[in-house]
């Protein structure tokens, strides 16, 4: 029976990145017991297996139960502690688990999470994000920088630049791997590194006796570079007069494949081809 699975796609950058770098985040990020992320919903990761220029692990959501706290007797309502209700929670424990397998493409620093495992439950891009945030945070300080970020669909940055009257726009750039840079973008990394920059905050208004702002071609790379490394956002009217704002961190690049089969093999391997391509 065919079956269809969405990927969420994040881009993992590492300042500075020797080899092994990416190897060792995951490693680090595998000692991290469980960080909270989203309500009473902590993160983690499992040990990545590395396989082809991959490293695939998986990235788990559940829910801490403090021994301390009370608990509820459903038939009155009432509050009881855990020890009147007999119950001792053992170490080490999480509950309502749900896990997600996933896998990092070392050489594009592009990691790849299932969106519905095997038992048909979902996630969201933007929990995934949300989680790998938290984890990244509460990696220890090692003299590398961590960001990880959702990666924006191929039409993101037009679809913001596409306001009929652009009145503001703000390019969040952030420095990231100098790897496959065309020219004018290693001429923009040039430049952060002779200011001793590794992130740069744009804001553009438009002159009021002009119609729209208009980028030029430099700023236009440097828009470009932001959608993957930091964000774009644009205020303005739309041909309606109607007020608008948009950004790039609203449309996350999403991945879907299709596949024949039931079990973990088929959809390992299918998260697998995603990666590889």
């Amino acid at each position: 029976m065919a079956k269809n699975i969405d990927y969420a796609i994040l881009n993992l950058v590492g300042h500075p990145h020797p080899p092994g770098t990416y190897k060792k985040y995951f490693d680090m990020a595998s000692n991290v017991e469980g960080t909270r992320f989203f309500g009473d919903l902590s993160a983690g990761t499992s040990p990545v297996a590395e396989r082809d220029g991959l490293l695939l692990g998986r990235l788990a959501f559940w829910t801490d139960i403090d021994p301390k706290e009370p608990v509820l007797q459903k038939a009155n309502k009432e509050r009881i502690s855990q020890r009147d209700a007999n119950i001792g929670l053992p170490r080490g424990i999480g509950f309502n688990p749900r896990v997600f397998n996933f896998a990092f493409n070392i050489k594009k620093h592009t990691l790849y999470v299932e969106l519905r495992n095997d038992e048909g439950k979902t996630t969201s891009a933007g929990m995934v994000e949300r989680a790998m945030k938290a984890i990244t945070s509460a990696l220890p300080e090692t003299g590398i920088e961590y960001e990880v970020q959702l990666k924006p669909s191929k039409d993101a940055l037009r679809a913001v630049l596409g306001i009929k009257q652009l009145n503001r726009i703000e390019i969040d750039f952030r420095i990231p791997n100098p790897d496959d840079l065309s020219q004018e973008e290693r001429e923009i990394l040039q430049e952060m590194d002779d200011l001793n920059a590794r992130r740069k905050n744009v804001e553009l208004y438009r002159d009021r006796d002009e119609e729209s702002l208009t980028l030029t071609p430099r700023y236009e790379t440097l828009a470009s570079m932001a959608k993957d490394n930091g964000y774009v956002k644009a205020e303005g009217k739309t041909r309606e007069g109607l007020r608008e704002a948009r950004s790039t961190k609203q449309h996350p690049a999403v991945v879907s494949r299709t596949f024949e089969g039931a079990g973990d093999d088929s959809s390992y391997g299918a998260l697998i081809s995603v990666a590889a391509e």
